[in-house]
């Protein structure tokens, strides 16, 4: 018994112990090759076309110095010379002793370079012209580190945004071996290599030469130069097994995700709406649409776009074609290419919708001064039509300071719908749309004054002319008024996670329909959320022994919570979100109390979990309840509910956690029993 009791520590210690991994000196993972480690490497400062290190980056306004030569890290022997340093160009070859940008490849042996490793030698650019995506790094231990430099998301000249791939030199310290790799090729012939010099190169009359002119190139594909030990080496290259690292540099942009047309949609509009999400440490977008799905030849590359969206108005695609797009987001350090989406365009044509009417309420369009919590809770509303009477529409609506919604600080798109009124609250969850500037947690500037702009977008991505009121809608005074909802500023401003005790980014105490409160049955903070309807009233919570009767089978460890809600309309439904602070709600279930039959009945289709909000731990229920329906205390669909509710637990005991503390000590008290019996019986037997 002892030993089995020792093998079971030994197991749940070692089943412990699996929590813990060794960590490489990186966190990113770019790719799915299996086993690929990242490192952390150093720019070369190259960007744009034919540029070297050592010398001044000319491409641009202004030069950039790039370091060089640069450092190996150990010596390396090439064809029976060692060297120490190298110098890197743009055009995809690794050089000895020499700086040379020359881009025109040719055969080898050649007398355009001197001693050099040809990765893929071919008329090259970085992405954009722009993205600084040459790096290098050093790794390992001594006496078996690794040379790497990594060409990132290289292009053909002079085709900006239209891919070539990524590849890698690798020198090997001590076995002098180099390895070539490809990591990720556009998937056409000529990022095959049907144009490019791939090999090693001595001088004019001795190389290595794998390929020329020739597709031969896949991804991923690893070739391997093995040193004869006479100064060369014993092949033109062998296919290896793939070495698994990637090198990045911090700071480079994120990836953008397309949103419209969505992923094979169908019957598009021949001027279709391309929208894609911000993407972070971006400094500008490309957007590239092909009838090619390796994204050759394309019809659309457009660069240098800040906005989040593109529409062309005056060149119609083809019809009935099938069409590839992706974004590409860039910045000094580097770029990002989006996914591949297609579409495929309507073979009639289409009209785009009408423009929005009906904008509205007046008290947001009129220049007045509004505060946080007016504009929390009052909706814009217009009104969505389209000549085509059965398409489906969404809207898009832009906040910005100048009128231009290609500057709006808040840029939200709908999901499709019916044609007919529609609504926007400042504040709104993205509730299947999705904001693709800012979010629903973007706060506005105190004293700006804002413009909005709305527009429909049919089905098949033809756009409406922008809604624009000509003048600022509002004026954005950021101290909130009050939000009438019966709890004082200054208790809600206090309530846990900053005054945002549900977390939804703005302060409970700008919002009629979010109540934080202290509870004072557990002395710590509960607060109420309700959605789809206005707001809320006489919020409190009340101790089951307050009530006119007696819950037997459960105990209500937090009270009761009462509250009121205001609807639109009669007989809306509301989904009710509740955080009780402090409690664990293991066990629980949700009861509800009818002050007019003195009975407590279980709510169905409530969900309860734990959750941290602002590093402390609460109850979360959300459940939904309908003006005139079975929770509705007034049991009449007369725009109001009223609904006294409470976390039950099972039995008497109070639980605030303390149940489930004397359990765990109970259990650990057992444990600990069975044990000791144990241990004697094995004593008394000896």
């Amino acid at each position: 018994m002892v030993k089995r009791f020792w093998a079971l520590t030994f197991v749940l210690l070692f089943v412990a112990a699996l929590g813990f991994r060794a960590v490489v000196s990186v966190d990113k993972t770019f790719a799915d090759i299996p086993g690929e480690i990242s490192y952390s490497a150093t720019n070369t400062e190259l960007f744009g076309d034919d540029e070297v290190t050592s010398t001044p980056n000319e491409e641009g306004d202004s030069e950039v110095n790039t370091p060089g030569p640069v450092d190996i890290g150990f010596t390396f022997n090439f064809y029976g010379t060692n060297y120490t340093t190298a110098d890197i160009n743009t055009n995809g070859v690794l050089m000895f002793n020499e700086q040379n940008s020359a881009y025109s490849n040719t055969d080898l042996p050649t007398s355009t370079y001197g001693p050099a490793v040809m990765a893929f030698w071919d008329d090259l650019i970085t992405d954009n012209f722009s993205a600084r995506s040459i790096y290098y790094k050093t790794v390992g231990s001594p006496g078996s580190r690794k040379f790497i430099v990594q060409w990132t998301n290289m292009s053909f000249c002079c085709s900006v945004g239209v891919p070539m791939g990524t590849f890698q030199a690798i020198l090997y310290e001590g076995s002098n071996k180099i390895q070539l790799q490809y990591r990720d090729l556009v998937d056409n012939t000529r990022a095959q290599g049907d144009s490019a010099t791939i090999g090693l190169n001595k001088d004019s009359e001795t190389a290595n030469k794998y390929s020329y002119g020739t597709a031969v190139l896949n991804a991923p594909m690893a070739i391997s130069y093995t040193p004869d030990g006479d100064g060369g080496y014993t092949s033109d290259g062998t296919i290896a097994t793939y070495d698994p690292v990637f090198l990045y540099v911090d700071g480079l942009p994120g990836t953008a995700t397309l949103t419209s047309p969505a992923d094979s949609a169908t019957n598009v509009s021949l001027n279709p709406e391309l929208v894609w999400s911000s993407a972070s440490l971006t400094t500008s977008y490309r957007v590239i649409v092909s009838t090619n799905s390796d994204m050759t030849g394309p019809d659309v590359n457009v660069g240098d776009l800040t906005a989040t969206s593109y529409l062309d108005t005056d060149t119609p695609l083809e019809p009935d074609t099938v069409y590839y797009w992706r974004v590409v987001t860039t910045n000094d350090q580097g770029s990002e290419y989006s996914a591949i989406h297609s579409f495929t365009t309507t073979s009639e044509p289409n009209n785009a919708p009408d423009d929005v009417g009906s904008v509205g309420p007046s008290e947001l369009l009129s220049g007045n001064t509004i505060d946080p919590t007016q504009l929390l809770d009052t909706p814009f509303t217009f009104d969505l039509s389209d000549t085509d009477s059965g398409d489906q529409v969404r809207y898009e609506v832009a906040l910005s300071t100048d009128g231009d919604p290609g500057d709006a600080v808040i840029r939200y798109l709908s999901p499709l719908g019916d044609q007919g009124l529609r609504s926007f609250t400042y504040g709104q969850p993205e509730s299947g749309g999705a904001y693709t500037v800012g979010s629903n947690h973007t706060q506005l500037t105190d004293g700006n004054s804002y413009y909005i702009s709305i527009r429909a977008i049919d089905e098949h991505g033809a756009a409406s002319d922008w809604y624009d009121n000509g003048d600022p809608a509002f004026t954005y005074n950021a101290t909130p008024g009050d939000d009438n909802d019966g709890t004082t500023t200054s208790v809600e401003d206090s309530a846990p996670n900053s005054g945002d005790a549900n977390n939804d980014g703005f302060p409970d105490s700008w919002q009629a329909n979010v109540s934080s409160l202290v509870d004072p049955v557990t002395s710590h903070y509960v607060t109420l959320e309700t959605t789809g309807c206005t707001s809320n009233s006489a919020v409190g919570t009340t101790a089951e022994s307050a009530l006119g009767a007696h819950d037997n089978s459960f105990s209500y460890p937090a009270g009761l919570l009462h509250f009121t809600i205001t609807c639109a309309t009669s007989g809306a439904t509301a989904t009710v979100t509740q955080y009780y602070y402090g409690v664990n709600p293991a066990g629980m279930i949700l009861r509800k109390y009818n002050n007019a039959t003195k009975t407590y009945t279980t709510v169905s289709g409530a969900t309860i979990s734990s959750v941290i909000i602002g590093g402390q731990q609460a109850a979360k229920v959300v459940y939904h309840i309908t003006d005139g329906g079975a929770l509705d205390e007034d049991g009449t669909a007369n725009g109001v509910i009223v609904d006294p509710v409470g976390l039950a637990a099972s039995g008497s005991l109070t639980d605030t956690g303390v149940n489930i503390l004397l359990s765990s000590a109970l259990a650990g008290f057992l444990v600990t029993a069975a044990f000791i019996v144990q241990r004697r019986q094995i004593v008394s037997r000896g």
